[in-house]
């Protein structure tokens, strides 16, 4: 995934969750937007309970190459 697609800022991440739109499983929540621009951003966080900072970090690559 390219750089440019990707929500890496706080400021954005806390005014997607701030529209309170998501869907939830046991492992990930993922909260969306209506897309505004003309590509697709996303952007990947995982909680602290799926481990260590390693882990956290090798999940959300994995998910990243997924995308």
């Amino acid at each position: 995934m390219k750089k440019v697609l990707r929500i890496k800022d706080n400021r954005e991440f806390q005014a997607i969750i701030q529209t309170r739109q998501f869907v939830s499983s046991s492992c990930f929540s993922v909260y969306y937007v209506d897309k505004k621009e003309s590509v697709s951003r996303v952007g990947i966080s995982a909680p602290t309970t799926l481990g260590n900072a390693v882990v956290r970090n090798k999940v959300t690559r994995q998910v990243r190459m997924i995308i």
